[in-house]
């Protein structure tokens, strides 16, 4: 997943307020998200075109040419969510009557996933479960997906999100990581885990989520196991960082995994304080 940013500070760590970190993390994680749904959709909308110009394939005129036949788009149109909207642009068929069972012609609700929130569509996602994605961003709707599309969008997710797992990260393409733990929007009085968020930013501004753990925030063996993923994809340096500097098991985890950069981060710190 990713998006396209703007600028990019100098340095080695930057230090925010936790109050404005997380704002600007769940931010680009809803950007992120809006553009994820919108792929899935505009995926599962054209498997649903093409299906059904392929039921009609029997009906010929009397040159033999097909009656039904896909014909462009209909306008793009906006659906409103909770966090933002999203443009969808539906083919249109000529020859009969296309309606998607996904996206009904007039429909604008508010699309099932964000209602629930960032940590839910983020927790499917890491389950690496495209019926979990689905109902997550389509809700009751994802019934109404053929067996025929929904083998299409289950070889297109697994292959998209086996890339996005095993992405290679020797290339040190990245010069910001933005972490941070974010909280399920579904309280529990059972489970205090969260989600383990790391958010990288190129060089041209593009942001994109380099890893999701489950974990907790405070436990330094969680932002370890994350960590050490990174580090198996090929990750042997950190670009700048930027990181609430009250997060001491994340530091912990970091020079453990990472030994001497936690060293960088203690000068920028006594820098920080001496103006």
């Amino acid at each position: 997943m990713r998006r396209r940013g703007s600028e990019v500070s100098n340095g080695r760590s930057a230090f925010v307020g936790r109050s404005d970190r997380l704002l600007k993390l769940q931010q680009d994680l809803k950007q992120l998200i809006r553009e994820g749904i919108q792929k899935i959709l505009c995926q599962a909308i054209e498997n649903e075109a093409a299906e059904f110009v392929r039921q009609h394939d029997h009906l010929k005129d009397e040159n033999g040419h097909l009656i039904v036949k896909r014909n462009g788009y209909l306008p793009e149109r906006k659906i409103q969510t909770e966090i933002g909207a999203i443009a969808i642009r539906q083919p249109r068929v000529r020859g009969a009557r296309f309606t998607s069972a996904i996206l009904p012609r007039y429909s604008r609700k508010v699309l099932h996933s964000c209602s629930q929130g960032v940590t839910t569509y983020l927790r499917e996602i890491l389950r690496g479960d495209i019926n979990a994605v689905l109902a997550a961003v389509l809700g009751e709707r994802a019934k109404g997906l053929s067996a025929t599309n929904l083998a299409g969008l289950t070889k297109v997710w697994e292959q998209a999100y086996g890339q996005w797992k095993s992405g290679d990260l020797s290339r040190g393409r990245y010069v910001r990581f933005l972490v941070d733990g974010i909280d399920s929007e579904v309280k529990s009085n059972h489970n205090h885990s969260c989600l383990l968020v790391i958010l990288g930013t190129l060089v041209d501004g593009t942001k994109e989520v380099i890893a999701i753990c489950e974990g907790e925030k405070g436990d330094r063996f969680s932002w370890g196991k994350c960590l050490q993923g990174l580090k198996a994809r090929g990750l042997d340096h950190l670009p700048e960082l930027e990181v609430g500097d009250e997060n001491q098991a994340f530091w912990e985890a970091l020079e453990e995994g990472f030994p001497g950069f936690s060293s960088q981060r203690c000068c920028t710190a006594m820098m920080g304080r001496s103006h």
